[in-house]
């Protein structure tokens, strides 16, 4: 059990889901491709709770003809006052380290990097549990020895496919008019 699949069944996480199993998935394999699914994750999480949290306005901050990008949304003072200091650290974090992977081909310590942007953006997740289903929150630690290894890559990988295979299923057979 990986530190991400106890909300793979969630509906309501459909949007970011499959990119935080992924990062995880890969982080040993592939760590380049697991901080830039960190990334990927923590923007699709971040505009999830812009979109439940009538506290944020997307674009209420934004010049004309400008559009929300995860710098923008991050670093918006009312977002940043909502998670708190020491959480929007860790989120800065995974967006300049994913950023510099996706733009640059520094090497060194990706693992470690990889690592730290999923404890991160593990963090955040719980965030969100606690703060958006505290109905079924349950205090988590990440834990880096539920990591997939590299001769597990595989058969997670196989799990999360059929997961998103289930999500889609969802989304265009199931219930499309539920709002979260």
């Amino acid at each position: 059990m990986s530190n991400f699949s106890y909300f793979k069944d969630r509906t309501e996480y459909k949007s970011f889901i499959f990119n935080c199993i992924e990062a995880e998935e890969t982080v040993k394999k592939y760590p380049d491709s697991s901080i830039k699914s960190s990334r990927k994750a923590l923007e699709l999480a971040v505009k999830w709770v812009y979109k439940n949290d009538k506290r944020l306005d997307l674009y209420k901050n934004l010049q004309k003809n400008a559009f929300p990008n995860l710098y923008t949304m991050t670093t918006d003072n009312n977002f940043k006052n909502l998670i708190g200091s020491n959480l929007s650290d860790k989120v800065d974090y995974i967006r300049k380290i994913g950023n510099s992977s996706a733009h640059t081909s520094n090497t060194i310590d990706l693992e470690r990097k990889a690592i730290h942007c999923l404890e991160n953006l593990f963090d955040f997740i719980q965030w969100i549990e606690k703060n958006y289903n505290s109905y079924n929150y349950k205090n988590k630690s990440f834990d880096v020895d539920k990591i997939p290894s590299n001769s597990e890559w595989k058969k997670y990988a196989i799990g999360a496919i059929g997961g998103a295979l289930g999500i889609l299923a969802l989304i265009f057979i199931g219930d499309n008019n539920k709002k979260y």
